[in-house]
């Protein structure tokens, strides 16, 4: 179980891919609920969460301290964190 941003950012991006189980507690420091983008910051590094636009209204607000469970994700520029179920980690 990975719980820090660091631990997820230094994956590579096959460890990623392979979809390692994730809990952390973390400040959002970032959202666009039009563009489906949402950053955490656990306090040393940050990490990019994919989301869905379906479960926009859920989304919490830029400064909300969260926990998010999920799974690694290769990502596009660096490892990510996703959900299980496609519909996006649980927050």
């Amino acid at each position: 179980m990975l719980t820090s941003s660091r631990e997820i950012r230094a994956l590579s991006p096959e460890a990623a891919a392979a979809g390692q189980p994730v809990k952390i507690e973390a400040v959002v420091t970032f959202v666009d609920r039009y563009a489906a983008t949402l950053f955490i910051h656990d306090g040393r590094d940050g990490v990019y969460v994919e989301q869905t636009w379906s479960r926009a209204l859920l989304w919490p607000a830029t400064g909300d301290r969260v926990e998010v469970i999920g799974i690694t994700g290769q990502g596009q520029f660096a490892p990510t964190i996703k959900g299980l179920d496609g519909n996006g980690p649980q927050i």
